[in-house]
């Protein structure tokens, strides 16, 4: 069963901002270390292969998510233009971490306005990415080094 991708982000933000400290004037802090920079994005990347091999790192791709769950989620899956595009069927989550400069802001907010649900985030093209991380997939090759390529919708 897929969860709605409104709820976890609605879930997400509760449990990061909550609304009772329970007597502590500081608010509770999460045990992980967070070694990123205030103007750096994590962001996630689904693609479908049929193999790792057939991974095109000089053209990887634009459009991104900030959303981790959303590659799992029925408006996912049921994307027509996702569809269309898919190069196999299995699917490999990637993720990566971007400064601000590397974004489209512009491409990011009008994608957002149209399709507020992908949380998508559109990264300049032919911008070098120094660690992309595969998430999904065991035995397979884990980091790569890539390049977005100019593969983008024509809005942008």
């Amino acid at each position: 069963m897929f969860l709605n991708t409104n709820f976890i982000s609605f879930m997400k933000r509760k449990i990061a901002k909550p609304k009772h400290n329970f007597g502590y004037s500081k608010p509770l802090a999460f045990i992980h270390k967070n070694t990123m920079k205030q103007e750096e994005t994590i962001i996630w990347r689904a693609i479908f292969l049929e193999k790792i091999e057939d991974l095109c790192i000089k053209h990887f791709g634009c459009h991104w998510s900030k959303n981790e769950n959303y590659a799992y989620s029925t408006n996912f899956f049921n994307n027509d233009i996702s569809e269309a595009k898919r190069k196999g069927d299995k699917m490999f989550l990637f993720k990566t971490i971007v400064a601000q400069e590397q974004i489209n802001l512009d491409a990011t907010k009008r994608s957002n306005i149209e399709y507020p649900d992908e949380e998508e985030c559109v990264l300049k093209p032919n911008i070098f990415l120094k660690k992309v991380t595969l998430v999904n997939r065991e035995n397979e090759p884990t980091e790569f080094s890539v390049n977005t390529g100019n593969r983008y919708d024509s809005w942008i």
